[in-house]
């Protein structure tokens, strides 16, 4: 048996999100309540260029995040506005947080749901080599500071050393460095 929703209450409302108290049957057939967020699905982009030595570098904005009170190291993205598909996402956000323009998005294996077990927010992942850097302004208002291109060797120290920490870029750079070959798959 599968989960059934019996009723939905929504508890509270922002332009961001939703958060919802369902009375549902679980799966084994037992009444409980599940509360969750319902938030926009939006989109990261991975944008890649090789450096002086032929290594693959990967563009990450340095953001504050109230949340968790840290500075850190995140792929550029976020939500999707209304009527845009998410490789319009994908290029809007990797302008007004780096700065690139990019062009040629493939999309890395459809969607990835950031927190399976309490919401049904989902994110699209796209790589590009096609990028045109411009120069950085860093953003106020959304507590980005900083725009740096890092090496796959680089990148794996900064995972190891809790530089990088968000779920969301670190499931991203997981299908990139698949996708360009970095990761032994067999």
């Amino acid at each position: 048996m599968k989960w059934k929703k019996l009723s939905r209450k929504l508890i509270h409302e922002t332009p961001w999100m939703k958060i919802f108290e369902d009375q549902t049957l679980n799966p084994a057939g037992e009444p409980t309540t599940y509360t969750f967020i319902e938030a926009q699905s939006g989109a990261y982009v991975i944008a890649v260029q090789k450096n002086k030595n032929g290594e693959h570098e990967i563009c990450l904005v340095q953001q504050s995040r109230y949340t968790n009170g840290t500075d850190a190291w995140e792929l550029p993205g976020g939500g999707a506005e209304q009527a845009e598909d998410y490789k319009e996402t994908g290029a809007r956000e990797a302008y007004e947080e780096a700065r690139l323009r990019v062009s040629d998005l493939v999309e890395l294996s459809g969607k990835t749901y950031s927190m399976n077990g309490i919401s049904s927010h989902s994110n699209h992942y796209f790589i590009t080599r096609n990028i045109v850097v411009e120069p950085f302004v860093p953003d106020p208002t959304e507590g980005i500071t900083d725009r740096q291109f890092f090496t796959i060797k680089q990148i794996t120290q900064m995972m190891q050393d809790e530089r990088i920490t968000d779920a969301l870029t670190i499931a991203g750079l997981a299908r990139a460095f698949a996708y360009l070959g970095h990761i032994n798959t067999g």
